[in-house]
C-alpha cells in the first residue's frame, strides 16, 4: 500500500473517531517477521505484514456506552473487500482493499482479543 493511501486511511479513521468519541495512538512503522502457521489466510497475512512496514493504531473510547471494537469494525467493513464494496461501499476495506489478504486494515474480531492485540503490537513488537 502506498504512503498516500496510508495517510488517507488514517485521515478516514481520525474523522470517524472524532465524530464517534474514539481516539487512537500510532505505533511507528516497523518491519515484522512472519508467523509460522499452517492456516493459509493467517500465513498469507503474516507474510504480507512482514513484506513491508506496518502502521499500528490503538483505537480507544472513553465513553462506556460505545463498543469501540464494533464501531471500528463497522468503519473497516467485512474482511473481504469485494463483499465490503457491495455492502459498505464507504468502508476502509471497500475503498482500499484488494483481496482478503491485502484488505488494507486489520481489526480485532472480538472485544476480548483487543487488549491482547494491543499488547502484541505496542509492547512485544515495539520492543523488537
Amino acid at each position: 500500500m502506498n504512503y498516500a493511501n496510508q495517510l488517507s486511511i488514517i485521515e478516514n479513521i481520525s474523522a470517524h473517531s472524532y465524530k464517534n468519541g474514539l481516539f487512537f495512538q500510532i505505533l511507528p512503522k516497523k518491519n515484522h517477521s512472519p508467523l509460522n502457521t499452517t492456516n493459509y489466510h493467517l500465513k498469507a497475512m503474516s507474510i504480507h505484514l512482514a513484506e513491508g512496514k506496518c502502521v499500528a493504531l490503538e483505537v480507544k473510547c472513553n465513553n462506556p456506552n460505545i463498543n469501540c471494537v464494533c464501531e471500528f469494525r463497522q468503519l473497516c467493513g467485512p474482511r473481504d473487500p469485494e463483499l465490503s464494496r457491495q455492502l459498505y461501499p464507504d468502508s476502509i476495506r471497500a475503498l482500499y482493499g484488494k483481496n482478503i489478504v491485502h484488505n488494507a486494515v486489520h481489526c480485532t474480531d472480538l472485544v476480548e482479543d483487543g487488549q491482547l492485540e494491543v499488547e502484541y503490537f505496542f509492547k512485544l513488537l515495539a520492543n523488537d
